[in-house]
């Protein structure tokens, strides 16, 4: 008799996906990566792109225990539902700035880098701007 076993993520599907908008580029990145962050989260992936949880490393590489292998095809798995949720989630633009890459915390790292850091210090700074306006009552 087999028993099934509970895998430490889970992965959207139908509907889901629909639940908000692809990454289109720098115009929606702010919004798309609320969404997603919390996608992410609730699928128990988010540790993946934080980097808070990483491949596990063997005491010795030549010889792996089972419990080692476990511990890495898990991981593989968990590192593999999060690239397919992102990749998912962009359109074909943005697919062509991801390139080969399948490591969905670099991924996450190159659309940061490449949509995010520009248009939040933009909006940041005019928010504070904003802040600092004294009202006239004109």
């Amino acid at each position: 008799m087999t028993t099934a076993t509970s895998l430490p993520y889970s992965v959207s599907t139908g509907s889901a996906f629909l639940a908000f908008d692809k990454l289109r580029g720098e115009s929606n990145y702010i919004e798309w990566k609320k969404s997603m962050r919390a996608v992410l989260r609730s699928l128990r992936q988010w540790d993946v792109i934080t980097g808070s949880t990483t491949a596990p490393t063997p005491v010795n590489p030549a010889i792996q225990t089972p419990a080692e292998q476990e511990a890495i095809r898990a991981f593989e798995e968990r590192s593999i539902s999060a690239f397919i949720e992102i990749a998912f989630r962009v359109n074909s633009s943005v697919k062509s700035v991801i390139g080969d890459l399948e490591d969905p915390k670099l991924i996450w790292e190159l659309l940061e880098q490449r949509y995010g850091v520009r248009k939040e210090g933009l909006q940041g700074t005019l928010r504070e701007k904003l802040q600092l306006m004294k009202w006239d009552g004109k």
